[in-house]
């Protein structure tokens, strides 16, 4: 789902306060005109969400090559982009990329997996119209997964409870991503390395089946009759609204905040500024670029 923007609520808002402010006879008619498109927002997304958002019961995927030139152009060079970042710290590109194979969906985001050559850690990219999240994750001894990622979507659910979980809302760069996270692991108890992924596309399809599990566990999302299909439950189509719509999802955007900042402060880490000052002070030699060929689409180095 897309984010709800709160510019045109905020504009509208105030343009409604003004003629309030000018023409209403009272204080509480000034409080009901001014609060009116707020109210909209909170009641009819709801609805909306509920009566329309349908997704499969079971993730229907494909792989594409990245020179396929039916991937839109904005998310090769997003994912491009992402591809160099992770080849100098040391990633591995496993396998094509992924995509929904239903029609409707198909050209709206693009993914792909990377393993670390030393670590075993992984990183996932997806990069959609726009946007692009990145991601890495380790395996934990619990079962869950120690996972740091940024998006500049925000998140219309709740993360896994069996995950360590810090989230940067917004475009990050990928070493200082990478930095966090390696030493967000390194201080984590429960720690084990990944096994070297094989097949990368049966990867993807069990992380998107443990994420339909976790919507579903949740109580955000529950399965129709004949259970091909899942849409959400009045309780998941409100918490997503609150969750994508301004200004509550202020709120929930803080709480990450929050979190990062804490996770930053306690592993005497640099934030992404003072990280970025750093970098843009370093006279260091560039790294060797990534060898790809003018006007050619490839996920390899």
């Amino acid at each position: 789902m897309k984010s709800t923007s709160a510019s045109p609520a905020i504009t509208v808002t105030l343009l409604v306060g003004l003629f309030a402010l000018r023409y209403a006879p009272s204080p509480l008619a000034v409080l009901l005109l001014v609060s009116t498109p707020f109210l909209l927002i909170y009641i009819v997304a709801p609805i909306a969400i509920y009566c329309s958002v349908r997704s499969p019961s079971r993730p229907k995927m494909e792989p594409v090559a990245p020179a396929d030139p039916s991937v839109p152009t904005s998310q090769c060079e997003s994912m491009l982009a992402q591809i160099e970042s992770l080849h100098h710290l040391g990633f591995v590109p496993v396998g094509n990329w992924f995509r929904s194979s239903e029609s409707a969906r198909r050209d709206k985001a693009v993914a792909a997996v990377f393993q670390h050559r030393e670590s075993t850690d992984i990183a996932t990219v997806i990069a959609t119209k726009c946007g692009v999240v990145v991601g890495f994750s380790r395996a934990r001894s619990n079962g869950g997964k120690t996972r740091t990622l940024a998006s500049t979507h925000r998140s219309a659910l709740p993360h896994n409870p069996n995950d360590s979980l810090v989230r940067i809302k917004g475009r990050c760069d990928t070493s200082y991503l990478w930095m966090l996270h390696r030493a967000r692991v390194s201080k984590d108890p429960l720690a084990a390395h990944n096994a070297p992924l094989v097949n990368a596309f049966a990867h993807q399809m069990y992380e998107e089946m443990d994420s339909i599990k976790h919507h579903l566990s949740s109580g955000y999302f529950k399965t129709d009759k004949d259970g091909a299909q899942m849409r959400p439950t009045a309780f998941g189509a409100v918490m997503m609204t609150l969750r994508l719509a301004a200004p509550t999802a202020y709120v929930f955007e803080w709480s990450d905040r929050l979190t990062l900042a804490d996770t930053v402060s306690k592993l005497r880490l640099a934030t992404q500024w003072e990280y970025a000052r750093e970098q843009s002070g370093r006279n260091a030699e560039p790294a060797e670029p990534m060898r790809v060929l003018p006007g050619t689409r490839t996920a390899m180095a």
